[in-house]
């Protein structure tokens, strides 16, 4: 759960800000993050999960509760051992998540758009760790493609550098991997960080990543 703990951490401040706002759907939504925020166990995690698919049953015109309850489900199967159940946990999310780039508010925002692809391709590598030499030839390409989408929409979503740079230090050379240019990436990346945390969160837009870039970078000797 360590991972979740470090990629969750950028919640504990946006939550707060969020848990003021006067809506219901707010309201709960900023309440359901600030949880993420301290949660510790399968659990609790499990539960926070829960809450988000019954707010995306509630606000089905809000992106947010979708993307979260995806994220929590794409980020647990990485550490899960049994990886053809979380596999498929993951593909069940998947068409939800594509259907949030249908909602007129995220049509109106690339940035969103540019999360939502991050998401997705995050998702796609996900899928893959179920048999990576068999699956490998079908989600990386996908992964790749979203990225590459997410770059287009918001060349300054550090999430898009991450990921990128994430996917090569991984990947063995043999099949493209290459940890010279996932340093450069995962740097870039780094540099976006800083400058996101400049801007005030607004919207429940994602903050996550910048502990995982600079977890990588620290094993290569940033």
């Amino acid at each position: 759960m360590k991972k979740l703990i470090i990629a969750f951490a950028f919640l504990i401040l946006s939550s707060a800000l969020f848990a003021q706002e006067k809506t219901k759907f707010q309201q709960a939504m900023g309440s359901t993050l600030g949880k993420m925020a301290t949660a510790k166990t399968a659990d609790e995690y499990q539960a926070i999960a829960n809450t988000l698919a019954r707010i995306a049953d509630n606000e089905k015109e809000e992106w947010a509760p979708v993307y979260y309850n995806a994220f929590i489900t794409t980020f647990r199967s990485f550490e899960t051992e049994n990886k053809v159940a979380a596999a498929a946990l993951v593909a069940k999310a998947d068409p939800l998540v594509l259907s949030t780039l249908e909602l007129e508010t995220v049509k109106a925002d690339k940035n969103i758009q540019s999360e939502i692809h991050t998401l997705l391709a995050m998702m796609y590598n996900a899928r893959m760790m179920e048999n990576p030499m068999v699956l490998g030839a079908k989600f990386m390409p996908l992964s790749a493609q979203a990225l590459g989408t997410a770059a287009g929409l918001n060349a300054d979503n550090p999430r898009v550098w991450l990921l990128k740079g994430q996917n090569l230090f991984y990947t063995p050379e043999a099949f493209g991997g290459d940890k010279v240019k996932a340093k450069e990436l995962l740097q870039k990346a780094l540099l976006l960080f800083e400058k996101e945390e400049k801007q005030e969160a607004q919207n429940f837009m994602p903050r996550w990543g910048k502990g995982q870039a600079e977890s990588i970078l620290k094993q290569m000797g940033k």
